[in-house]
């Protein structure tokens, strides 16, 4: 998940503030959320965002058509209803009349019509396009491809509130994917006459969401106000949402206990200090960490050089001794609480593991590397970002790697959008990256990744077995309509993946955190953005 954001130092000394949108509620300090974020925001542009934090923030202020409730059930937002067609190739939403943008307007189908366009626009230039491929909705591919114009998109809308989406076949997880801010609706009008200036400040935003940003110190500090304007303003308890951007844990954590923060992160050596506050909770997220080795390297082409690395890594080690934060040992690359089967369970309750530590079966594949390479000695680069959590674990895989005989890997850290920016570019060895899931189903993961054409396949991976398995998998595949069968064909998938050690997945990231008691609400899921739009906090 990735796009630079370039600011100059000078512009970072000033405060951006609000002055286009309609006149919000005056700042109180009654109903006041105030979250550590250890991450800056990249964009404010739902066509362009793709990292967490980006869109964390953009579903303060923007509602779509349907969301997740506290339990991960789909629920309504703008979209009053919907239903689809006997084949389930069309839907059709019936829009809410009430809902409005901040300036007045009301949210039409053609707010929606108009977001979606312009994403899968390939002058737009967006990478997440891939999700209305991805969604099969007719006609995304060929236009972001430029061989159809975009008016051919498969999204209508017949008036002001219906709106009709056509997709190339029945996609059984459809409805997953229109939680996700990037299929969220913008005002053409505001777009356009803002032109590059759109989502650059808060003047260069259109809420029609729960809150309104009103202020932006890229890189520090986020304020948003409850927005008055509203559809369901009234079941809106807080009066503003205040985020600071601390990289530092420590510093987080202090700001907590002076009474300075009600949300904050809390790093491996914090947890012993907080575990038994009632302040302490870990929320298990979807976040699979993995090392991508370029195989554009000739070396790493070896697959017995890859499975020796991703025998040699003791993540029980990792995640038990170093992190200590209810992060998971990931043996897999699709993570557990993902999604669940046509048999009622987990994906990784009856999957494979695979690549667990095992120094023998380590040195076995590195003597076979070494015989096959020519070499006795080699050595590499591990790309990692400048996060604490990054750093540190590194450097428990560092030394798990250089035991074995003859290798030696060093550490280079850059900030993550350099190594993002590097590892898009091949400007890599080894790269030390995540993935968070975007709907609940494998594909999210297996499809999106790791096929030879994805653009997120960093590793260069390529296996013609595994593509062909999977374009059975996605929309209109041979095994797209036929659950049970695409369930264990996704199985098979994840075994081709990782049993030549295509990339190396080392842990599942839970959250250490420390909330105010007081907070009530604050919502949390595997597959979805964190939302803060049902906070309470007690007197």
């Amino acid at each position: 998940m990735k796009k630079k954001y370039l600011i100059s130092i000078l512009t970072a000394l000033f405060v951006l503030t609000a002055c286009g949108q309609k006149d919000q509620p005056a700042e109180s300090t009654s109903k006041v959320l105030r979250i550590a974020k250890d991450t800056a925001v990249k964009t404010l542009d739902n066509s362009l965002a793709t990292d967490g934090m980006s869109f964390e923030v953009i579903e303060n202020f923007t509602d779509g058509l349907v969301d997740y409730d506290s339990k991960g059930v789909i629920i309504p937002r703008v979209a009053l209803s919907w239903e689809a067609n006997d084949d389930g190739t069309k839907y059709t939403f019936k829009l809410r009349e009430d809902a409005k943008w901040a300036n007045g307007d009301p949210v039409t189908a053609h707010d929606f019509v108009y977001a979606w366009s312009r994403i899968v626009d390939p002058k737009t230039n967006a990478e997440y396009a891939v999700l209305f491929t991805d969604a099969g909705i007719l006609n995304a591919e060929a236009i972001n491809k430029g061989e159809k114009p975009v008016e051919e998109l498969g999204v209508k809308a017949p008036d002001d509130f219906t709106l009709e989406v056509t997709l190339v076949a029945a996609v059984p997880y459809f409805m997953e994917f229109l939680t996700f801010p990037s299929f969220n609706p913008l005002n053409e009008k505001f777009v356009e006459a803002k032109g590059s200036d759109y989502a650059k400040n808060p003047d260069g935003l259109l809420s029609n969401g729960p809150f309104v940003l009103t202020e932006w110190v890229p890189g520090s500090s986020i304020t948003f106000l409850k927005n008055a304007d509203y559809v369901d303003a009234k079941d809106i308890k807080l009066d503003r949402i205040d985020y600071k951007i601390l990289s530092d844990y420590q510093t987080s954590a202090l700001e907590f206990d002076n009474g300075k923060l009600d949300i904050a992160k809390v790093s491996s050596d914090l947890v012993t200090r907080y575990k038994d506050n009632d302040a302490f909770t870990i929320n298990k997220a979807g976040y699979v960490w993995y090392i991508a080795p370029n195989a554009l390297k000739d070396d790493l082409k070896n697959a017995n050089l890859r499975l020796a690395m991703a025998y040699a890594i003791d993540r029980d080690h990792i995640v038990n001794d170093i992190m200590g934060d209810g992060a998971l040992a990931a043996d897999y690359i699709v993570p557990v609480g993902l999604a669940t089967g046509p048999d009622g369970k987990d994906f990784r309750e009856t999957s494979d593991k695979f690549l667990t530590y095992n120094m023998d079966k380590a040195n076995e594949h590195f003597a076979k590397a070494k015989e096959e390479l020519g070499k006795s000695t080699l050595s590499f680069e591990l790309l990692i970002e400048d996060s604490e959590e990054s750093r540190t674990n590194a450097e428990a895989i560092q030394s798990d790697l250089n035991e074995l005989d003859g290798l030696d890997i060093k550490i280079t850290t850059v900030p993550k959008s350099e190594r993002l920016e590097r590892m898009k570019s091949d400007d890599y060895e080894l790269g030390l990256t995540r993935w968070g899931p975007d709907y609940a189903d494998p594909f999210t993961y297996l499809g999106t990744l790791f096929t030879s054409d994805s653009v997120y396949n960093y590793a260069n991976y390529s296996n013609d077995a595994y593509d062909e398995l999977i374009a059975k998998l996605g929309v209109g595949g041979s095994l797209s309509g036929e659950p049970e069968a695409r369930w264990e064909a996704f199985k098979e998938a994840e075994g081709i993946l990782l049993n030549e050690a295509g990339v190396i997945p080392v842990w599942q990231s839970s959250d250490a955190l420390i909330i105010n008691p007081k907070v009530k609400g604050v919502e949390m899921h595997v597959v979805g953005i964190t939302t803060y739009r049902n906070v309470t906090i007690e007197d």
